[in-house]
């Protein structure tokens, strides 16, 4: 596993060659999990400051004697939240591309086929990481039309249908094209494919 991991990170800008099936799963796996920490922790990082003014409202209502607010409080968590989410969410979407590109390029030349069916997740992975502000923006939008009016906006059901097609879509892409067995033998992009 540790040698797939470290043959991607040499390899990344790397479209020459055949990664076996193996090889380009533990390197895939090692990205979503590389991926999902370091994003949790950005995540986490950008949300701090509306846990502190949450505290804050909190307080000082108390100070007051006065009951706190929920929408308020809402409001104190999402000010500026989303301002930060996205650059994250945008850096994060970025680098999956880059980082597995190559990768997919490789593992689709182990199975004979062009590097150009890459586009087939890339596309709309890309179309994915652009909406991001909109769907960011939208969601929040509805939290704070739900607190308020006590209902759900009209608008938020197709934010939510974009949102979960153009995220597994790709996905759906990347493991069908992922998972193709190897053409035996030499191929048109290589004698043997890169296998750990």
């Amino acid at each position: 596993m540790i040698g797939a991991i470290k043959h991607g990170l040499r390899n990344i800008f790397t479209l020459d060659g055949r990664d076996a099936r193996q090889t380009f799963w533990y390197y895939m796996l090692f990205l979503y999990a590389a991926g999902t920490i370091l994003s949790s922790m950005a995540v986490f990082l950008a949300m701090a400051p509306g846990f502190g003014a949450i505290f804050s409202t909190i307080y000082a209502d108390a100070m007051a004697g006065q009951h706190t607010d929920p929408i308020a409080l809402q409001n104190a968590m999402m000010g500026g939240m989303v301002d930060k989410l996205v650059p994250i969410t945008i850096v994060v979407g970025i680098a999956n591309m880059v980082l597995a590109g190559a990768a997919l390029v490789r593992r689709l030349h182990d199975s004979n086929l062009s590097g150009a069916w890459a586009f087939l997740p890339g596309i709309p992975y890309a179309i994915h990481i652009a909406a991001t502000p909109f769907i960011l923006r939208n969601f929040l939008g509805a939290q704070t039309a739900i607190s308020r009016a006590g209902q759900m906006p009209d608008d938020i059901f197709g934010t939510f249908a974009l949102g979960i097609t153009l995220g597994y879509a790709p996905l759906i892409a990347l493991i069908l094209l992922g998972v193709r067995a190897s053409s035996p033998g030499p191929n048109r992009f290589g004698d043997s494919p890169v296998r750990f």
